[in-house]
């Protein structure tokens, strides 16, 4: 693997390293996120959000606009979806682990609908 500004590249562009490492990346700040979430000493939800959407958001979707391909159907009759599809699948998760830190919800909270009670 090649890196240049940041940005992994294998030699047949499958990304796969530049996905892995936006992910690691991903959940290292979230759990530095969730450090400052004290309960009784940490900081407000307010700047839990603020944290994570000006540092996390911005690491873990650095270039995306080269190695990031959104997942659709390649054809209609298709029924496998095609694209960065694990990844979508970490930042989802990564982004309810988030929203759990940032509400101080219970872990069996709907993702759905903590993203919209954080304001994600």
């Amino acid at each position: 693997t090649y890196r240049f500004l940041g940005v992994l590249f294998d030699p047949k562009l499958k990304w796969n390293a530049q996905t892995e490492r936006a992910g690691r990346s991903a959940s290292a700040w979230i759990n530095l996120v969730r450090r400052l979430a004290r309960t009784t000493t940490g900081i407000s939800a307010k700047g839990m959000r603020q944290l994570y959407t000006a540092i996390t958001i911005p690491k873990m979707s650095y270039a995306a606009e080269v190695w990031y391909t959104t997942p659709h159907l390649p054809t209609p009759n298709a029924t496998r979806r095609t694209g960065s599809i694990k990844f979508t699948q970490k930042l989802v998760t990564e982004q309810r682990r988030a929203a759990i830190t940032i509400l101080g919800a219970m872990r069996t909270t709907a993702g759905d609908v903590l993203s919209v009670h954080a304001h994600l």
